[in-house]
């Protein structure tokens, strides 16, 4: 779990969200694990580069009222013309209950792969894994220069925690290189940019 904290407030009953977006803040809602909503606001700045920093991260601590809550994204609405954020709702959970993640994957070692003229081929982005809210990592690293030539990453070959439990199949391709040069790239395969940054889950 991601150690830094989110501060937000309580949204008082008379606060509009349009109003609230033109000061520069963010409507939303914390449920807790009752499903009792509390109204909140996030300053849209803070919040933004919060969650740019977490790289997608499902769990990190919110500070509400001077108490501290780990808490998941449940869901984030966006502007479907600006894309911006307009409202945040979040998730209470038990620190002492067992929960189900998506963990986005971080791909290392990309430099090897173009050195040697190959394609990356993602097959997953997240790992579905299960454990306490303490141990979910804010990503999991995939050895991507151990790729050679038609050369696959499973699930099995990637570093997990004792602590947790993998739920994706063992035998789940992660990533494949392939050779431009001697075979084609299939048509189905989403191709994606090569970068070193953490790859995004479905939000």
């Amino acid at each position: 779990m991601n150690s830094e904290k989110l501060q937000i407030s309580r949204r008082m009953p008379q606060a509009k969200a349009r109003r609230l977006r033109r000061e520069g803040y963010i409507p939303g809602v914390l449920y807790d694990n009752n499903q009792y909503a509390i109204p909140v606001v996030f300053n849209r700045k803070k919040v933004e580069g919060f969650l740019r920093g977490l790289g997608n991260s499902v769990l990190f601590e919110v500070s509400l009222d001077n108490e501290t809550y780990p808490v998941r994204i449940r869901e984030i609405q966006r502007d479907p013309v600006t894309n911006e954020v307009i409202h945040i709702d979040m998730q209470k959970v038990k620190g002492d209950q067992r929960i189900k993640a998506e963990v986005p994957l971080k791909f290392e070692g990309m430099h090897e792969v173009k050195r040697r003229g190959l394609i990356l081929q993602h097959q997953k982005n997240t790992l579905e894994v299960e454990g306490l809210p303490r141990d979910i990592p804010p990503y999991i690293k995939v050895p991507v220069h151990l790729l050679g030539k038609k050369h696959s990453i499973r699930v099995l070959d990637l570093a997990v925690s004792k602590e947790l439990s993998v739920i994706d199949s063992p035998e789940a391709v992660v990533a494949l290189a392939v050779n431009p040069s001697r075979e084609e790239v299939p048509n189905d395969t989403p191709e994606h940019p090569i970068d070193e940054q953490p790859s995004e889950a479905a939000r």
